[in-house]
């Protein structure tokens, strides 16, 4: 079994909050972890498609069978993430971008990154020197890598503040 939609969105968007709802109705499996990251990470991808796809054994008869990975918009960080999905997953995969407000995201990225000790530089110079800030939110390049073999059809962005008010 391999997933038929995949929740894709910038660190700090809500793709957690998202996926946990999902994973309520009782026609939808989220995998378990949410973020196996198999396409972005290396070590992940190396383990192979029989252990990826041993995230989905539980399944029953959901019709939705899904997982969430930040990863996989993180274009600069894993270059290979779409191309692998699509190698794997193919054209029916269907895809979920939830975004949020660029400066809400990358400030709240940011926050998450200083309180757990992985930056001790301010905001301004973490943006100016760490280019990884902006890339992450430049939702159009992100999104660009999977257009090319998803139709627009298949893909629904999702506004982090539109979702907030009214799950």
């Amino acid at each position: 079994m391999l997933p038929n939609f995949i929740v894709i969105g910038a660190m700090k968007s809500g793709t957690t909050n998202l996926c946990h709802q999902l994973s309520l109705h009782p026609e939808i499996f989220i995998s378990d972890p949410k973020e196996p990251c198999f396409f972005s990470n290396d070590d992940r991808w190396q383990k192979g498609l029989p252990w990826y796809e041993s995230l989905f054994d539980a399944v029953t008869n959901e019709k939705a069978v899904g997982e969430g990975s930040v990863n996989y918009t993180k274009l600069m960080e894993f270059p290979n993430s779409a191309e692998r999905i699509r190698d794997v997953l193919g054209g029916r995969l269907k895809i979920i971008y939830i975004v949020r407000n660029p400066f809400d995201q990358i400030r709240s990225k940011w926050m998450h990154m200083r309180v757990a000790g992985m930056t001790a530089k301010d905001f301004h110079q973490s943006v100016l020197e760490d280019a990884h800030f902006i890339d992450s939110a430049d939702y159009q390049l992100q999104l660009e890598q999977y257009r090319r073999f998803i139709p627009d059809r298949q893909i629904k962005v999702l506004f982090f503040e539109d979702y907030m008010q009214d799950p």
